[in-house]
């Protein structure tokens, strides 16, 4: 038990993440573990995950930074944690629900320090809530944290094994402007999503510029209230961050009112920026387009896209459906050309009247007649 165990947990140091929450995953505590199957290579499905997340009164979250491998000598607390209760190991790459959405009671801890350090707090955090939510009750999750330690943490995991490990999470990153899941959504930009970040004001001083050139696969989570696309994009420095696009769905339209940006190398690891203006809306079968481009904001961050064109629901397709423009029929330019073309009829309207209102005298000079005399008075 205690080798399958650490094999598991070895296997959990290989994975980077790609989000906020990479995997594989360990989950452990909660009772109803105990009569799950999880396939190997498969994981769980997502609604099973949000089962588990619903149905624990409180979940705790460890994010592993270190390079430390976790086994029997360095994490003793944490392996008799795992013993002496039900768990389950998850190989997927991802997680696609946030336990927030389900459970409020979700406390995220980062595991920073030496290893003995790192065990100690695992352990005891887990035992603190299970002594005020009760046995069995506590989910515990434990995962990776993007760092750019990966490397290091990978090569010495494999110099500590007699076999390569694979990284199944080591995803190849593309560069270019169009976002692609077959059948799924589809998005394309002129140019690089630009991410600022204001540190401490607005002020250009003190704003951290990234221009998001390489992206990784595309994940869509379809509910029935809303769509989310999620895009994983590398800056230059090397970090790892996430964009989750919000598409609210009403009355067979879809709407982008919002994106969130995941990235656990800032605190607060998340934000939510808010759409600027109108929001892009059209029927559930259609794209939207835009040549002016969409701006997201909030008061830490802001993102802007430019010619943006997005379809979150391909619904079997491959291409980009019949577009929505977000320039209506009557746009600033036509409206001009009304305006001015009302002012030219005007002034021809006024140079006709004047004209009909020219008379020609109704007497004439005759040599049979008396002459004309005209009065002037000065």
């Amino acid at each position: 038990m205690n080798s399958l165990v650490i094999k598991f947990i070895l296997i959990c140091a290989v994975g980077a993440s790609q989000a906020s929450l990479g995997g594989p995953y360990i989950l452990w505590g909660l009772d109803r573990l105990k009569d799950m199957d999880v396939y190997a290579l498969r994981g769980i499905d997502d609604k099973t995950l949000k089962d588990l997340y619903g149905g624990a009164n409180y979940v705790i979250i460890f994010l592993q930074n270190s390079t430390a491998r976790p086994n029997q000598d360095l994490y003793p607390q944490f392996m008799e944690v795992i013993n002496n209760t039900s768990w389950i190991y998850l190989p997927q790459n991802w997680i696609f629900s946030d336990s927030m959405e389900y459970n409020p009671n979700t406390e995220v801890n980062h595991l920073v320090g030496p290893p003995s350090q790192c065990d100690s707090e695992l352990a005891t955090l887990f035992r603190n809530a299970e002594l005020t939510y009760g046995e069995g009750k506590v989910l515990g999750i434990l995962a990776s944290n993007v760092e750019d330690s990966h490397e290091i943490r990978k090569r010495e995991v494999a110099e500590a094994v007699s076999t390569s490990l694979p990284n199944p999470t080591d995803e190849p990153m593309e560069e270019g402007f169009v976002y692609y899941l077959k059948d799924k959504a589809i998005m394309y930009t002129t140019t690089a999503p630009i991410l600022k970040i204001y540190e401490n004001s607005s002020s250009d001083n003190e704003t951290t510029k990234y221009e998001l050139k390489s992206h990784g696969p595309l994940m869509v989570d379809d509910r029935e209230q809303y769509i989310r696309l999620m895009i994983q994009f590398k800056t230059e420095e090397g970090s790892k961050l996430f964009l989750r696009f919000k598409f609210p769905i009403r009355s067979s339209y879809w709407y982008l009112t919002e994106v969130e940006i995941e990235d656990y190398n800032r605190n607060p690891p998340r934000t939510t920026l808010q759409i600027q203006g109108e929001p892009p809306s059209a029927p559930m079968k259609f794209s939207w387009h835009c040549t002016q481009g969409l701006v997201f904001r909030s008061n830490t961050s802001t993102l802007i896209m430019d010619n943006v064109q997005i379809q979150p629901y391909l619904n079997g397709g491959k291409v980009f459906s019949d577009a929505y423009d977000c320039v209506g029929f009557m746009s600033a330019p036509i409206w001009s050309g009304i305006g001015v073309s009302f002012l030219v009829l005007f002034g021809v309207a006024v140079a006709i009247n004047a004209i009909l209102e020219i008379k020609p005298p109704n007497r004439f000079e005759s040599n049979r007649n008396k002459q004309l005399t005209f009065t002037v008075q000065e």
